[in-house]
This record gives structure tokens, C-alpha cells and sequence, in this order.
């Protein structure tokens, strides 16, 4: 759609050179000599109330004009241009705007259609061929409204009368600062260099840059960028109804924008106006100007042309980061500030532009089959490759353009209950602490106190029901919560949350706010951070990316201890002149977590996890469902080792889903259909094992299963007292070379303590209607940890 930024160059770079006139029925400029030009000055100053006299006239005249620079020379030195955003194969996704400069794109005089060149004189300048650059008339009458007495009740009140060269003047050599300043020296400034203008080049080429530099209002500047914003063709294909309505647009950009509702009437007259001038000035007929009036314009809508617009703007963010970190070399004459919008750049991305628009369908397939049954009305999407941690698809709602759903928000980017999805990071805490796949759990209620919910209940699975003796295997592959919250509470909540922003969580930065429910979703995180984090799961504890630009919303670095990369989201800057300001070569490699640790939570996942939640793919893989209280976020997370996604779905208000709406019920199908169209062609990859890897046996006193032990069941992973009959075994996988804890080690002495602290009340009937999953909200601190078991915060 947009022209590149080399194509931007070289049509600027046309625009200095002097080439053979062109007649649209001009007439050539007239008189040469530099007396001539100065004569005219010192006449326009003694219009203006004799402001000088001819000597002065003559040093203010050489000061404005001795070192004069070509329009197009000082058009770079305020600004390259914007800058434009491409996917990594090339497609053109945005081109990101100066607020004041807008649309740009440059185009030749005989690339614009006669019937705009005749509007804009008409309407503008209509003497603009025989002139010397300012308009005497205008220049008489505004000066007569400016300065006499009685013409004005205020100096300097009146009308503006500049020619098409003086309002060349203005946009390119007078700062924009000063541009609505109504000064006797800005005006000579302006009238000065305009006569030095029109001395020095031909009218055509004036004519040309005028229009190329001329505000359309809808952040359009330009002619073609006016063109194509309206009417989504190019310039030289403009009618003549289409470029009156265009031509009578800068008087008033903000009056006069046809696209806007409340300005369409005003809009529609003004082009009549411009059209009787076109008569008035024997450019057209009465009858062409009537036809015109009465032909029906077909607008474009008032969208940005762009795609994928949550990743741009999150491109955009990253970018003026890396700026400010001096990741990239900045163009002189230009700052971070400015460095987007007036820079020039070429930036490459690492989106995929065709999985995300897969992606982006499929997302709003799959709400638009269940919303109305389950009160799900949004989606986001990310999906990072692993091996480079470069971001491939980012949906950041199910559509930008719907109000209705906030759809401009950005959800992977907002801090959103993750529900479930991060009981990887209690359990990977557990392993670094020498527990094993196979560490006995009680899946039994916990009391209240000295664990409770925002509703005074004990903590509740999924199901409403425990199971009794489990393993660490089975608790999270099945997704039970009140195993899990006795793990976080065993291996300490702050250690939890050291694992999980080594892994790249940004969120949770104060530990002392969460209590042991941050393991089921009672601490809101970002959709990126936790796609990131399950990256170095996929990488047995791995993490790839490019050195971090910290946190994007302050500015500031992130803390000791957290991540140290970011996942990628562009792979090259080019300066307006082809210069390789950044590019991403390699990734950066960090070893986060231990890698037999990593390796058995995707073991647990792969081989438990994806058969019980029921989301098979066509080659391995690992997934984790996530679903927070009363229903208000729904998460799947799940990677192979080529691919890593994310899905999240709710809706944007934070108002609940209908009771059942699991994390496999809504983003599961999502998730699925994804990862298949992301892996389509590619040969099947299996988890790599790797060493350090270790099976031990772990016992446990007691009933292999009850729904209620009849003794007062043990800590996570303690054995039972001994009076207990029976015993139990398993073997599975753990981390070698760690010292065993909860496999029957637990001090004698420590055991009627974690016995008084873990004796349950009576097990809890569900009601005949049972309620969502009742989850504990957050404590103002983190609850007890018993004394006997708990580990030390890991340095």
C-alpha cells in the first residue's frame, strides 16, 4: 500500500532538481535580476505601513535569504519523514505519524491530477503564476487591515493574504513554534524568503511542494496522502467534484474534514465555494461546476490504515525504550522524542503477518460461537518461537475497531488474573527445593484460618470435591488448587515469586501483597510476561531474547532478579538514508531455571496435563488451563518445542463469564486451532530430555485415597504419623544432586505441629447449585508458613 522509505528519499530528492518546464498553462517568472526581487520587497514593506526603510529593507532582507537552504534540504533537517512498520516478510503494516505532520507521501507535479492543480490555485492563490512569490493584492488589503486605524479594533488583526509560496515558506522555513505568531519580523521573514524562492526556482516545482507539504485534515499531508485517505486512490486519479471538496479543505482542516458527521454539510458547501472560484477564474464551466456539485463522493472510513495494530503500538513503545537505553544509534538531527514519528525509519518486525491474521480469525471464530451462551465477549493471542524468543502473533482483542469491548486495549499487555496457569512456578519452586514428581500431597480442606476467601469459605477445587493422598504429578496435571496452595505455603510465597520473574513475570513487584492464592490467580500479570515464561519451559530453562529495555510503562529498569531479556519484537532499524541503526542477530541466552526442574514440568504437562484437559494436537505437546474467580478470565498456555501460545478470554470491564467457562471450554479451542495452522509444514519435534535428571521413590504413610483420612493428614509431602496404617510408594522424576526434602525426613518433632495446623474441619457439601470456583483473594500478607517445612527464600 505505502511507498517504502527508499521510494520516500528518492521522490524527496527528485523534488530538488531543476528539470525541464512544465505548461499548465503558465507564464514564465517575471524578471531575473536580484534588483527586481529587492525592488518588489521594499514595495511590499511600503504597503505594509512603511515599516523600513529601503537600507533596512535591503540587511533584513540578505538576513533572511544570504544562507537560504533548498525546501527539500530544510525539510530534512527538521524531520526525515515518518517511519514505517513492517512484518517480517516484508508487508507494510503502518507508517507511524507525527501528530503535526501526518500522511506523507510525496509525489510529482505531473502525478497530481490538473483538476487539483486548478482547485488549489483557484482557491488559494489565483495570480500564483504571474506573482513573484507574494501576492500584492492580498498583501495591500491585509495590510490595510493590519496597520490603519479603524480597520481593526486590534494591531495586527486582520486577514492573512500570503501566496502559495508564502504558505510554502511557512510550513518548511518558519518554526513551528512561531508559525501562529501575527508579527511584523515573521512577516517580513516569510515575504523575504518567498520573493528568494521564486527568484531562485521555477513556479512548478513551488507548486509541487506546496502540495506535498499541504494539511487535508485526518492526519493526511499531502496530496496523495489526502487521496488516498478520502478516496483510496491515488492523486493523479482525482475527479473534479473529488478535488474541489480536496482544494477547499486547508482553509479549515478541523471545519472542513468530510469524513466527520457534524462537518460533512459545512464540508460539502465548501466545495461549492471552491468550485464557483474554478468558474469565476475560467478554469471550468458553470455546467462542469454543476455536475460536480451534484455528484455523490464515496468516502473511506475514518480508520488508520493498519494492520495488526496492537503489535504496532507495542513496536512503537519498544522502540522509543531502546532509544532511551542507547540500544540503536539515533539520526542526527533528531532525539528519541522525535525519533518514530520524524525519523524516517524502516522498521522490520518479527510478526508473522499471516499466523497473526490466522490468528486474529480464529479468535473471533471461536467468541462469536460461544458469546452469547457464556457472556464472553473478547480474546487476546500471543504466540513467541522459543528458540529466538521473537514475538510471531500478537491479538490484543478480538477486534481494535469495536468499541464495544474496548477493543483499542491491548490486553496482552494488561495485568488480567492468569487463574491456574502460573501453578508452574509454585511446583518448578517446589523441584529447585528437592521435591520430586511423586511428592505426596493432601488434596483435603484446609481450614479458615488460617487460609480463607474473600467469602470466609475454605479454599475449593474446580470440582467442588477433594480426592485425599495425591502426588505432585497429579495435583497439577489435574489442576487441583488446594494441593497447590499447600505447596506455595510449604516452599515459601516469595519464593514462588523469585522463580516466576527470573522466568519474566514484571508483575507482583511488592511480594509482601500476596498470600498463598497467588498460585490460583489471586496475582493479576500480563499475557506477554506469562507467554515469555513458559518460552523457558520449552527451552528446559532457557530463556532467549534481546537485552530487556525494562518496564515499558515507567521507564524505569526492572529490580535485581528479574529477567534480563525481553522477547523480540523487531529485527532491524534503518536510518531515511538505508543506515542499519539496530538489528537482532543471534538471541541473547539466559539459564533461568535448572534444566532437569524445566524438563519435569513439561513432562507433568505433556504427558498428564494435555490428555486430561482434552487439548491434543498432532505432535507433542504441553499445555496448562487457567481459570480465575467467578469466571472473570479464562487462560490456556501450551507450547511444543517449536512453538509457544498463549490465549486468554473475558471480557474487557472485568465483568464474569457464566459458571462453567473453563479455560479448555473458551480458550481452548482457540489454542488448538492455532497451534495446528502454526505448525502446519513443520515436522513434528519431541522434548528434549536432559541430564541431570534423577528418579527417587517417595513414601508416605496412610491411605493411598480417601476423601476423608481418618488420621489428620501431613503437610506437603511429610509422612503421616506413624500410627497410620499402610504405606505408600511412588517413583518419578527429580532434580538430581538436591537434597530430598518431604520424602519422610520431616523431624519427629515437628510433626504434632503440622498435624494442629493441617487437621481439617469436616469436608464441605456442595450446595445443589454449586457456585464458580472459590478461589482466596489475596491477603494483605502472606499467610503462615509452617515453621517446621518452610524453606529459605532462595538468594
Amino acid at each position: 500500500m505505502a511507498r517504502n522509505s527508499s521510494g520516500y528519499r528518492r521522490r524527496y530528492q527528485a523534488l530538488g532538481r531543476f528539470s525541464t518546464r512544465r505548461h499548465y498553462g503558465s507564464k514564465r517568472n517575471p524578471g531575473s535580476s536580484r534588483l527586481l526581487w529587492l525592488s518588489a520587497f521594499i514595495g511590499v514593506l511600503s504597503i505594509a505601513a512603511t515599516i523600513a526603510a529601503a537600507s533596512t529593507s535591503m540587511a533584513i532582507f540578505r538576513t533572511h535569504t544570504d544562507e537560504l537552504v533548498p525546501p527539500e534540504q530544510a525539510i530534512s533537517q527538521g524531520s526525515f519523514g515518518p517511519s514505517n512498520v513492517y512484518a517480517r516478510d516484508g508487508e507494510f503494516l503502518y507508517q507511524f505519524l507525527d501528530p503535526l505532520i501526518g500522511l506523507h507521501d510525496p509525489v510529482r507535479l505531473e502525478e497530481i491530477s490538473q483538476w487539483m492543480i486548478k482547485a488549489t490555485i483557484s482557491t488559494e492563490d489565483a495570480s500564483f503564476y504571474d506573482n513573484p512569490g507574494i501576492n500584492i493584492k492580498g498583501l495591500t488589503r491585509a495590510a490595510y487591515e493590519n496597520f490603519f486605524p479603524g480597520a481593526n479594533e486590534e494591531f495586527l488583526a486582520g486577514s492573512g493574504g500570503s501566496s502559495i509560496t508564502q504558505q510554502l515558506v511557512k510550513n518548511v522555513y518558519i518554526p513551528e513554534e512561531e508559525r501562529a505568531e501575527r508579527s511584523v519580523d515573521r512577516k517580513i521573514k516569510e515575504v523575504a524568503i518567498a520573493l528568494e524562492l521564486t527568484r531562485q526556482y521555477e513556479k512548478d516545482q513551488i507548486l509541487e511542494w506546496y502540495l506535498n507539504q499541504l494539511y487535508y485534515g485526518n492526519f493526511a499531508y499531502g496530496v496523495e496522502a489526502a487521496a488516498q485517505r478520502y478516496f483510496a486512490k491515488s492523486a493523479a486519479d482525482l475527479t473534479l467534484a473529488e478535488s474541489a471538496l480536496l482544494a477547499g479543505i486547508p482553509q479549515a482542516p478541523g471545519f472542513y474534514t468530510p469524513t466527520l458527521p457534524e462537518n460533512y454539510e459545512a464540508a460539502m458547501n465548501r466545495q461549492h465555494e471552491v468550485l464557483d472560484l474554478m468558474v469565476e477564474h475560467g478554469d471550468i464551466s458553470i455546467e462542469e461546476a454543476d455536475a460536480a456539485k451534484a455528484e455523490e463522493l464515496v468516502f473511506q472510513g475514518s480508520d488508520f490504515p493498519i494492520r495488526s495494530p496492537h503489535f504496532v503500538f507495542y513496536v512503537r513503545d519498544v522502540l522509543n525504550a531502546m532509544c532511551h537505553r542507547n540500544y540503536l544509534d539515533v539520526p542526527q538531527g533528531t532525539d528519541c522524542e522525535n525519533l518514530i514519528s520524524r525519523g524516517g525509519l524502516t522498521i522490520t518486525t518479527t510478526l508473522d503477518v499471516n499466523l497473526q491474521e490466522q490468528g486474529v480469525a480464529i479468535v473471533q471464530e471461536k467468541i462469536s460461537s460461544i458469546e452469547s451462551a457464556y457472556n464472553a465477549h473478547n480474546g487476546s493471542l500471543v504466540s513467541i518461537d522459543p528458540k529466538t524468543g521473537e514475538i510471531l502473533v500478537m491479538v490484543g482483542s478480538r477486534d481494535y475497531w469495536q468499541e464495544a469491548i474496548d477493543g483499542e486495549v491491548n490486553v496482552a499487555m494488561r495485568d488480567r488474573s492468569p487463574g491456574s496457569t502460573v501453578k508452574v512456578f509454585t511446583y518448578l519452586t517446589a523441584l529447585l527445593n528437592g521435591w520430586s514428581a511423586g511428592t505426596a500431597l493432601w488434596d483435603v480442606a484446609i481450614p479458615c484460618p488460617p487460609l480463607c476467601n474473600s467469602r470466609g469459605g475454605v479454599v475449593q477445587n474446580w470440582n467442588f470435591s477433594f480426592t485425599g493422598l495425591v502426588n505432585v504429578r497429579q495435583a497439577l496435571s489435574q489442576s487441583m488448587n488446594v494441593p497447590a496452595v499447600r505447596t506455595i505455603m510449604d516452599n515459601g510465597v516469595e519464593n514462588v515469586i523469585d522463580t516466576a520473574h527470573s522466568m519474566g513475570i514484571t508483575s507482583w513487584v511488592d511480594s509482601s501483597l500476596y498470600g498463598p492464592a497467588l498460585t490460583i490467580g489471586g496475582g493479576e500479570l500480563k499475557l506477554l510476561d506469562l507467554t515469555y515464561a513458559y518460552t523457558v519451559l520449552a527451552n528446559n530453562g532457557v530463556m532467549r531474547g534481546a537485552p530487556t529495555v525494562g518496564n515499558l510503562e515507567t521507564g524505569e529498569a526492572f529490580p535485581e532478579g528479574y529477567r534480563e531479556l525481553d522477547p523480540v519484537a523487531i529485527l532491524k532499524v534503518e536510518g531515511p538514508d538505508g543506515h542499519i541503526l539496530y538489528e537482532f542477530g543471534a538471541p541473547e541466552e539466559r539459564e533461568v531455571v535448572n534444566p532437569a526442574a524445566a524438563y519435569i514440568i513439561t513432562d507433568i504437562l505433556w504427558r498428564n496435563g494435555t490428555p486430561w484437559n482434552g487439548l491434543t494436537i498432532d505432535r507433542p505437546s504441553a499445555t496448562k488451563t487457567g481459570t480465575s474467580e467467578d469466571f472473570k478470565d479464562a487462560l490456556v498456555m501450551g507450547y511444543t518445542p517449536d512453538v509457544v501460545a498463549g490465549v486468554w478470554m473475558g471480557n474487557s470491564d472485568g465483568s464474569p463469564m457464566r459458571p462453567g467457562f473453563f479455560g479448555s471450554v473458551g480458550p481452548g479451542p482457540v489454542w488448538r486451532s492455532f497451534m495446528l495452522a502454526a505448525h502446519e509444514g513443520m515436522s513434528a519435534s519431541a522434548f528434549q530430555r536432559p541430564s541431570g535428571l534423577t528418579t527417587v521413590q517417595s513414601c508416605v504413610e496412610g491411605p493411598a485415597s480417601s476423601s476423608q483420612p481418618s488420621q489428620s493428614p501431613p503437610a506437603s509431602g511429610s509422612p503421616a504419623p506413624p500410627a497410620a496404617p499402610g504405606r505408600k510408594c511412588v517413583s518419578d522424576l527429580a532434580v538430581a544432586g538436591l537434597p530430598r526434602y518431604f520424602q519422610g525426613t520431616t523431624p519427629p518433632e515437628a510433626r504434632s505441629r503440622l498435624a494442629e495446623l493441617f487437621t481439617p474441619p469436616p469436608t464441605p457439601t456442595p450446595s445443589a447449585t454449586p457456585e464458580p470456583t472459590q478461589t482466596p483473594a489475596p491477603s494483605s500478607s502472606p499467610s503462615p508458613t509452617p515453621v517446621a517445612t518452610a524453606r529459605p527464600r532462595r538468594p
